[in-house]
């Protein structure tokens, strides 16, 4: 599966480190309006220009299968459309858009499309959450009625 990234901020950066620890994924390229952020994903992901693609817009981005939209909320439904209109699966950071009628627009942009739509926001594979998860399926803290996570940042 070739993947493309589109937003290199926190949320790019941890997208980008999971998608190249799988071995059937294909991290291609990463696109950024800053030039920063371009040279960084470079050097931390190993690409040359040879090898992967560093773009400013996200059309040109498209020859991939998946498009991952890790930008500032505001770019969400437009950028998903785009990606599902160029015959690519989209994962959307939330929030997935700013206003219903945004999400009803990229629901049926993907309809349309036949791609799936996903938007990402969970913590389930988190070292916290696995522990958690092993700690209450081993019966080592009885039974569980409600859970709360409080993250603590750079964590």
């Amino acid at each position: 599966m070739k993947i493309a990234i589109v937003g290199f901020g926190e949320m790019g950066k941890k997208h980008a480190k999971i998608w190249e620890s799988m071995p059937e994924a294909e991290l291609f390229a990463v696109a950024d309006s800053a030039l920063a952020a371009r040279l960084e994903a470079m050097n931390k992901f190993g690409f040359s220009l040879a090898v992967v693609s560093i773009y400013d817009v996200l059309p040109v981005l498209l020859p991939g299968d998946l498009v991952v939209i890790a930008t500032h909320a505001p770019l969400h439904c437009e950028q998903a459309i785009v990606a599902l209109r160029h015959g690519c699966h989209v994962i959307v950071e939330k929030p997935m858009a700013l206003t219903l009628e945004e999400c009803d627009r990229m629901i049926a942009a993907a309809d349309k499309a036949g791609k799936c739509l996903a938007v990402h926001h969970q913590w389930r594979f988190t070292n916290a959450a696995v522990g958690v998860k092993e700690r209450i399926q081993g019966g080592f803290i009885g039974r569980v009625h409600s859970a709360k996570h409080v993250r603590k940042e750079g964590r």
